[in-house]
C-alpha cells in the first residue's frame, strides 16, 4: 500500500509538472514525496474564543477586537474583521498571532502603520477580493 501511494504521488508531481509546462526537466517521474502526518494542535483552536478577542499591535497597543471571520472558499479563514472605534477592517489571517490563554491577536503592525488602516462602517462592506483593496490590506 504504501508502494501505491508512492506510486499515485510520483505520477501526481509528473502530471503537474507537465501540465505547468516544466516537462523538459529530466527524471520528473523519478521525484518521491514522504508523506507526514498533521502533527497534533496543543490546544483547542475554537471560533468562538477567537471572536470578541482583543487586537493588540506593537507596544501592546489596542486596535479592536475580534467581530468576524471571513472563509475562504475551501472553509479556510482568510481574514479577521476587526471593530475598532465603531468601525471595521480586516486583517489577513496570515498576518496575525494568536495567543489563545490571553484572548488576544496580535499583528505586527506599528502604530503610526495602523493610521492608514482602511476602515469602512460595518453596513456597507467593500470588495475584499478585489485586486487594489488585497493590496492595500
Amino acid at each position: 500500500m504504501v508502494v501505491s501511494l508512492r506510486s499515485r504521488i510520483q505520477a501526481g508531481v509528473a502530471s503537474a509538472l507537465v501540465l505547468g509546462g516544466l516537462c523538459g526537466l529530466a527524471g520528473a517521474q523519478d521525484v518521491a514525496v514522504e508523506v507526514q502526518a498533521p502533527s497534533q494542535p496543543k490546544e483547542l483552536r475554537k471560533v468562538s474564543v477567537l471572536m470578541k478577542s482583543k487586537v493588540l499591535i506593537q507596544q501592546d497597543q489596542p486596535a479592536g477586537q475580534i467581530v468576524d471571520v471571513v472563509l475562504s472558499e475551501g472553509g479556510c479563514i482568510d481574514y479577521l474583521v476587526v471593530d475598532h472605534n465603531q468601525q471595521s477592517y480586516i486583517v489577513p489571517y496570515a498576518a496575525v498571532q494568536l495567543r489563545v490563554p490571553d484572548r488576544v491577536v496580535f499583528v505586527d503592525i506599528a502604530p503610526a502603520q495602523f493610521q492608514q488602516v482602511q476602515y469602512f462602517p460595518a453596513n456597507s462592506w467593500p470588495d475584499i477580493y478585489a485586486v487594489n483593496y488585497r493590496q492595500n490590506v
